[in-house]
């Protein structure tokens, strides 16, 4: 039997591939505008669990279709796509961060910059793709690792996201995250088309 969010959730993203693939250099909405609501059951952790892992993948076949110019080419002062992957591994610290301040019930999120210091000081246009994206492999890999231990009870534990003032269960968490993932490999194909 599907489940009711399952069916909402493939129907947004059959909508969302239809849409990248009909305008591919279209850029994404702000990060900081998106509203959110948590109401996933923890039967989707397998699901999330696995949106998080591949993403590492994901990233790396995109860039192995794409020159390293390409790759390395800002647009209109945006991002390039290595800059929105480094800045995917450069969150990992915030990542960890924020899930034991879940396993020590802490009552708040360590918070992110939104202004993006450690991204934009890091140069990564310099860097060669494959070495940003074995660094977020790797990163990445070690917190699904954790994410995989975690038990029902910890799923369900909360704590308040200062910028959002809301609070979120580590399940809600988890979905942040893999949006957060989606909102910048939308990005990064955006700029790799418009890159030309």
């Amino acid at each position: 039997m599907t489940r009711p969010w399952r069916r909402s959730y493939t129907r947004w993203t059959v909508a969302k591939q239809l849409s990248s693939s009909v305008a591919q250099a279209d850029i994404p909405a702000r990060w900081i505008d998106r509203k959110f609501f948590f109401d996933l059951p923890t039967s989707a952790f397998p699901e999330l669990l696995q949106r998080l892992e591949s993403m590492p993948d994901t990233a790396r076949r995109i860039c192995e279709f794409a020159s390293d110019s390409a790759l390395s080419r800002k647009n209109a002062g945006r991002w390039s796509a290595k800059e929105h992957f480094g800045h995917l591994d450069d969150l990992s610290s915030v990542d960890e961060k924020r899930l034991h301040d879940y396993l020590r019930n802490a009552p708040t999120l360590s918070p992110a910059d939104v202004t993006n210091p450690k991204t934009e000081a890091a140069n990564h246009n310099a860097r060669p793709w494959a070495e940003i994206i074995e660094l977020l492999t790797e990163n990445r890999l070690r917190l699904a690792r954790q994410l995989a231990q975690l038990t029902q009870e910890q799923l369900v534990r909360t704590a308040l996201h200062l910028r959002l003032q809301q609070e979120m269960r580590v399940i809600d968490w988890m979905w942040f995250l893999a949006e957060h993932d989606d909102h910048h490999i939308a990005a990064a194909r955006a700029a790799i088309a418009a890159a030309g």
